[in-house]
Parts: structure tokens; sequence; C-alpha cells
């Protein structure tokens, strides 16, 4: 008994001596697992489904969607589509069937969206300049930057980091993952800058005036600029497992596969609908993915999943916790040598966690923890 007291206390002051400013690993990309491709058809109020052969498998609408521009899909594979025109976001599930839709006072004109890595909805409000936040669906943060105008899409970066190109000045503007204007960058001729996606290190940028999709690196410097005659008016960009990227055309209707330096590989029509907007992948795989060492399930590794897991291991069982995520030397068992290997990878440089990091994944070790 006095052992275990004085054993707790020891923990105690062992979690005092580390706090500080925590470590922090990348934050994930969105899942590039992808199972069929929507399309937002903006002339028509539809979405468009498609299979990953780019065959058409059906499409859905409501009578409050009006100018369907952003589409995302959040953790429980639910649809989040944004109406331009009727200032609100409208939710469905994969196979098109209606849920509830939702709004926020100023919101206006909402264009593009991501989830960010914490599980936030991120909405462009285009008509006011701002970046909206929501948390189950309510406002709780509104952002902007001087001179950011027009803002067509939000994509974040595996470090946080939060990209919003512009179509009014034809640039885009980089925020920190706390919001903080970091700077606004162009090149290579982009003119209306529209949708925008990111695989790797690269960030690539469709030219809605310029039909170019312009590839920069993070810092904003240029890398290349991509052209093809089915690029006309793009609109949407989205990468699928093999880092082939789609680009969705405004005047064409039509959406074009490429490869990462710009050589088409397929094309496949909007089965009669019109003005094609944004692209989405559904990631395909419904089971549980976790970043290994991120035992509080927070999206990041710091020194709050050390001490969850210390506390779990010889104080009380720690609240939504993900145990595979515990399970860091992924030795199948949960131990005190889990949190010497997270605590030495986040402060004194040592070996990181075992796969899957620092991206999400699936436990493809066979054993009996879970998430």
């Amino acid at each position: 008994m006095y052992f275990g007291v004085i054993f707790r206390g020891s923990v105690v002051v062992f979690l005092l001596c580390l706090w500080g400013p925590s470590a922090r690993a990348d934050y994930p990309l969105p899942p590039r697992i992808t199972g069929n491709i929507f399309v937002s058809s903006y002339g028509t109020d539809e979405v468009a489904c498609y299979d990953s052969s780019y065959r058409f498998v059906l499409s859905f609408s409501h009578a409050d969607l009006d100018g369907p521009r952003g589409l995302v899909f959040n953790r429980d594979l639910d649809l989040y589509v944004a109406s331009q025109l009727s200032d609100r976001v409208l939710v469905f599930n994969q196979h098109g069937s209606y849920f509830r839709q939702f709004t926020a006072e100023g919101l206006s004109q909402p264009t593009g969206m991501a989830i960010s890595p914490s599980g936030m909805l991120y909405v462009s409000s285009f008509a006011t300049d701002e970046i909206f936040v929501f948390h189950h669906e309510v406002r709780v943060d509104t952002f902007t930057a001087d001179g950011l105008n027009g803002p067509n899409c939000i994509v974040f970066s595996s470090t946080g980091d939060i990209y919003v190109p512009c179509g009014p000045d034809s640039r885009v503007y980089h925020f920190s993952p706390d919001h903080e204007f970091v700077r606004a960058f162009t090149g290579g001729g982009l003119l209306s800058a529209m949708g925008a996606a990111i695989y790797d290190d690269e960030l690539f940028v469709a030219g809605g005036g310029s039909n170019t999709v312009n590839v920069f690196d993070l810092e904003g410097n240029l890398q290349r600029t991509l052209t093809d005659e089915l690029i006309d008016g793009p609109q949407g960009v989205a990468f699928d497992e093999q880092g082939r990227f789609s680009v969705s055309s405004f005047f064409t209707g039509k959406v074009a596969v490429y490869d990462r330096q710009g050589l088409r590989l397929a094309v496949f029509q909007e089965s009669g609908l019109s003005v094609a907007r944004s692209v989405a992948y559904l990631p395909l795989s419904t089971s549980p993915t976790f970043i290994r060492g991120d035992f509080d399930s927070d999206s990041s590794l710091d020194i709050v999943d050390g001490m969850a897991l210390l506390m779990n291991l010889f104080v009380f069982e720690w609240p939504d916790a993900c145990a595979d995520a515990g399970d860091v030397d992924d030795s199948g068992l949960l131990e005190i040598g889990d949190v010497i290997v997270l605590f030495t990878h986040l402060f004194l440089g040592g070996p990181a966690p075992e796969p899957p990091y620092p991206m999400p994944g699936l436990d493809l070790t066979d054993d009996s923890l879970g998430c």
C-alpha cells in the first residue's frame, strides 16, 4: 500500500518536472486510402458520385442545396457540402441521403471546406473574406488577414499550417496552426486561385482564370506550372492514394486525372451535370485509424499523451483513450516502456514510434488492443 502511494507520488513529481512547452509531432494529412469520387455540380445543384474507375454511380441533391461548392468528409464519413447561394452547409451520407444542415451568423457564400487534424470544420466565407471554424457544427472561431479577398478553398499541411487560395487577388494566404498570418504568395501567372491540394511537400493550386495548375513548395516558391487543354477554368483539386490528382473544369463539365508532373491519365464527363466545382475522395477504409503514440486521440503527440498513459497504467483508466496508440513500441502490451519510448522521442530525439506514424493508419499487428 505504502509502495503504491510512494510510486504514484513519484509519477506526479516526474510529470511536474516534465511540464512546460510540449513537443509536438506533425499533424496528419487527410487519408489517401480512397474509394468513390464526388464532384459538386454548381449548375444543377447536385453532387455526382463516381467509382474508382471513373464510372458514374449516382447523383443527389436537396431543396436547400443552391450552388454547391466545397466537399469534405468527416471522420464518420459524413459528407459536408458548402451551399454557396443559401449560406449554409448541408450534410449527407456517402450514399446521398440527407442528414441535416447548419450555418452561423455572418457566414456568407461558403465555398471551400477542410477538416483540421483535431476534427474541426473550417469553412471559407467568400463574401466576408473570413474563415469560420466549427466544432460539432457550432462556430467557435473566425479569422482573416489584411488583404484576404474572396477565399475559395482551405487546405492543411502535415504541420497543421493552413493555406487559403483567394480568387480576386490571385494569391494564396498562409496561416500558422494558431491562425496567425504568415505570408501571401503567387507566381507562374496564377489567375483566380480556386481549389488546392497538398501532396508530400507540394501545394497544387488551380488557376481558374489562367487555366493552369500551379505547384508551389510550402514556403510559397513556384516549382512548376501545369497546363492541358482540358484544364479549362479549373476549380477543384484532389489527390488519390496513388499520388494522382483530379481537376474539375468549370467550362467543360469534365474531370481530368493527372500524374504529379501533369501527364493526363484519364478523363470523365459529369453525366449531364454542369459547371464542375469541387472534387473529394471517399476514404475507403472505415476501420479505426490512429497515430502511434497519440494515446488521448487529439491528432498530435505531446506530453499529455505520456501523462495520460502513465495515469492509465498506475492510477485510473484514461477516458476516450486509444490503447493501440498507447502501445508505442508495438509490443502488443501497454507498459512503462511505452512511456519511455514516447518521452525519449519527444524530448531527446529518440526513435519514432512504430507505424502507423506520423500519418494515421491501421494497426497491422495481430494483438488484443484496439481503439
